[in-house]
C-alpha cells in the first residue's frame, strides 16, 4: 500500500501492520522521527536513551554534500536510508532519504497533480515496514502513487466522480463504482484507437469527442461517424433508413461532415464488424 503524509499517522500505521500490509509512505521535512544511538546517552532530563528524536529535515541537514548519498543511475537519484523510528509503537522501519528530489524526472509527474505556487522541499522521505525492501522498489512504489493520483484527478473532473449527491451508503459506492468503470472503459477505448484517430487528445478532449459520434451501420460494417457539426439535426439524419442500410452513400456523403470515403481514416473511432457490435 502507497499513500502520501496526510494518512501516516500512529493509529493507521499500527492498523496496517496488524493487518500484514507492506506500506510506503512519505513524511513529511518536519515528521519527527527517532533514530538509533550506537551507545545510548541521557536526555537533558537525565533520563537514559537509546534513541535520539530528531526532524527529517535536520537529519538530512547533517549529510549536505552529494558524496555522502549512494548513486542510482538508473533511478536517477542519490539515496540514503537509515533504520528509525516514529513512536515506541511503531518501530523497526526503513527511511529512505532521497537527495534533491525536485530536481529529479520523476519529480515532473508529482508537480503536474498538485498546486504550482506550493514552496517545497527539495529531498523527499520515503519510509516502509519492510525493513528487506529494496531502494529501487520503495521508490518505484512511491512513484506508482501520482498514477493513481492521475485516476482520481481526471474522474473528478471528466466522469463526476465527486458529484454524488446521493445520501445512502449503497447509492454513494454505485455511484464511484460507475464512475470508476467509466473511467477504466474510456481509457480502454482510447487506447484501442489509432494514434491517427486519437490525435494526441487529453482523456477529456477525446470524452468530448466521443460524445458527438453516431454509429451508423452500412451493410456488415458499422462506422462511428461525427455528425456535431450538420445543419441538420442528429435525430433527423440517424432514421431508420440510415441504420437499415437504405440510405446511399451519395446521400451521407451529403450529409457526413467529411466525404464518406475519409471517415474510416478520420472520424471514425472504430471500424468493426457487425457481428463484434453490441
Amino acid at each position: 500500500m502507497t499513500f502520501d503524509a496526510w494518512y501516516s499517522k500512529e493509529e493507521n500505521l499500527l492498523l496496517f501492520n496488524r493487518l500484514g500490509i507492506v506500506w510506503v509512505t512519505a513524511l513529511a521535512p518536519n515528521r519527527h522521527i527517532r533514530l538509533p544511538l550506537a551507545t545510548p546517552r541521557k536526555t537533558p532530563r537525565g533520563k537514559p536513551t537509546t534513541h535520539e528524536k530528531l526532524k527529517c529535515e535536520e537529519l538530512s541537514a547533517r549529510y549536505p554534500r552529494r558524496d555522502q548519498y549512494s548513486n542510482y543511475p538508473a533511478l536517477n537519484f542519490r539515496v540514503k536510508t537509515f533504520s528509525v523510528d516514529l513512536t515506541t509503537s511503531v518501530s523497526d522501519l526503513k527511511l529512505v532519504l532521497v537527495r534533491d528530489y525536485i530536481k529529479s524526472r520523476s519529480f515532473e509527474q508529482e508537480a503536474s497533480l498538485t498546486k504550482k505556487h506550493k514552496k517545497r522541499h527539495p529531498h523527499k522521505y520515503l519510509l516502509t515496514n519492510s525493513r528487506t525492501a529494496s531502494i529501487s522498489w520503495v521508490i518505484r512504489c512511491y512513484k506508482s502513487r501520482w498514477q493513481i493520483e492521475w485516476v482520481f484527478r481526471e474522474s473528478k473532473q471528466h466522469l463526476a466522480l465527486g458529484s454524488c449527491s446521493a445520501v445512502s451508503f449503497d447509492a454513494v459506492m454505485q455511484h464511484i463504482s460507475f464512475s470508476f468503470f467509466g473511467f477504466v472503459g474510456l481509457q480502454q477505448l482510447r487506447n484501442d484507437t489509432s494514434c491517427k484517430v486519437k490525435n494526441n487528445h487529453t482523456l477529456g478532449e477525446y470524452r468530448r469527442e466521443l460524445q458527438h459520434l453516431y454509429r451508423i451501420r452500412m451493410g456488415t460494417l458499422v462506422y462511428l461517424v461525427n455528425l456535431s457539426e450538420q445543419s441538420e439535426s442528429v435525430d433527423d439524419i440517424l432514421t431508420d433508413k440510415i441504420l437499415n442500410n437504405e440510405l446511399s452513400r451519395t446521400d451521407l456523403k451529403a450529409k457526413s461532415d467529411k466525404p464518406f470515403v475519409l471517415i474510416k481514416d478520420d472520424k471514425a473511432l472504430s471500424y468493426l464488424a457487425s457481428d463484434k457490435v453490441a
